[in-house]
């Protein structure tokens, strides 16, 4: 198996409904992820989908492409809300690669603004190879 230099997946963020059931799968009672009306008199558009949920997205983005990877040091900072309803479209970017560890970027977009950016470091199957 090889790492490409840049790779993308797309999700469906779901409806008000589904962001609510996955936050109460973990006890998040943020009002902003359980009901639009909530969101909107917090100044918001919509309900939005927990930071935990788009990270779910960019780890399953990477594994699909690396089964059996370990994600260390993951930053994201989210300059956006992620709105019900949305399609996520995760971009991921080789940055370096020494041996069986790698470094990547991720971008989120809503099809249009960049929702959450960031990095994380990779630890590689022994399975996995450079790119030529």
């Amino acid at each position: 198996m090889r790492i490409p230099d840049g790779w993308v997946r797309t999700f469906e963020v779901g409806d008000e409904e589904r962001i609510s059931l996955f936050a109460m799968s973990f006890g998040d009672q943020n009002p902003i992820h359980h009901s639009n009306e909530k969101a909107r008199e917090a100044g918001l558009l919509g309900a939005v989908a927990p930071g935990v949920m788009i990270g779910g997205f960019i780890s399953a983005t990477i594994a699909e492409l690396i089964p059996g990877v370990r994600i260390g040091n993951l930053k994201m900072r989210f300059p956006k809300p992620l709105y019900a309803g949305s399609t996520a479209y995760v971009f991921c970017k080789l940055l370096k690669r020494s041996g069986q560890c790698a470094k990547i970027s991720f971008e989120i977009k809503n099809g249009i603004e960049v929702v959450t950016e960031g990095s994380c470091l990779l630890l590689l199957p022994a399975d996995v190879k450079k790119v030529a």
